[in-house]
């Protein structure tokens, strides 16, 4: 069972650490606020939301202006391209070498999503704790 399961807004769950117990996280509605000693780390899904969007219309952008070079290139032009394209990918097509590369670029999307989700839950403001 997960930490945050079955907390009911405006409960604390306690947690036992060592010697003693620690007070684990307070549930505010939708946002959980983790409480450690001092440290107070908020975990919102507004600004993974916002993330996941921004993200979204960036790569709607991105194929848009795909879209749009290839329609002004005209139908030979987009069809040379897709032959070299296939040319391509029958001399060099190599499951290990697919997998690494597909490794790699997941990480490096997460990451690149955890980033923006990071700079969005900056910007947004805190949600107040009450004691």
């Amino acid at each position: 069972m997960g930490l945050w399961e079955n907390a009911e807004a405006g409960s604390v769950r306690r947690m036992g650490v060592g010697k003693g117990e620690q007070e684990c996280c307070h549930v505010t509605g939708e946002t959980t606020i983790m409480i450690n000693g001092d440290f107070h780390m908020r975990e919102s899904k507004t600004p993974r939301a916002i993330a996941a969007v921004f993200l979204g219309l960036l790569l709607g952008a991105y194929k848009h202006y795909q879209q749009i070079r290839s329609l002004t290139a005209g139908r030979q032009a987009y069809l040379a391209e897709q032959n070299l394209y296939f040319d391509k990918i029958t001399k060099t097509h190599s499951m290990g070498f697919m997998l690494i590369a597909c490794v790699i670029l997941a990480v490096i999307a997460v990451g690149l999503y955890e980033a923006i989700a990071y700079g969005f839950g900056k910007v947004i403001r805190p949600v107040e704790v009450e004691e």
